[in-house]
């Protein structure tokens, strides 16, 4: 993910909680049309919490008016990650999820501003409901 930053070292990084800060949240189904998911929180600097339990592989860079994130989600049932392990994600399974971006930044007059955009936006108004999550598809591999 590539995200727009034009004032770097305005940045609101919050060391105390990680919702106040320049962030990605990611939201993730933990089982194939399941009522649970996972939430983790990750921020420009770097740091993570999860509400899966699980970290995850991240790196992050630093341009002169942007930020780039990547992460890795290991592609089996991210509730196995607290609970027994069912079965793993098939070919062809869709996975509900959610991207919401929080640019927390400081005006001028150092008030903080907090601009979120989402994936998937919808008339819902909380990123936690799950119909209003997107949906990413897992094409089959070619095991040759």
């Amino acid at each position: 993910f590539r995200m727009e930053e034009p004032n770097i070292p305005g940045a609101v990084l919050d060391k105390d909680h990680l919702h106040r800060c320049d962030s990605v949240e990611f939201y993730m189904e933990a089982l194939a049309h399941s009522p649970y998911f996972v939430r983790y929180i990750l921020t420009m600097d770097g740091r993570q919490t999860s509400f899966g339990n699980k970290k995850l592989e991240t790196a992050i860079h630093k341009g002169e008016n942007f930020w780039n994130l990547e992460f890795f989600v290991p592609f089996t049932p991210v509730l196995s990650w607290t609970h027994p392990a069912p079965a793993a994600w098939q070919d062809n399974s869709d996975i509900r999820f959610n991207v919401v971006r929080h640019r927390m930044n400081k005006d001028a007059n150092g008030r903080v501003i907090n601009e979120k955009s989402r994936w998937n936006p919808s008339t819902l108004n909380s990123p936690f409901d799950m119909r209003g999550f997107g949906k990413l598809l897992l094409e089959p591999i070619d095991k040759r």
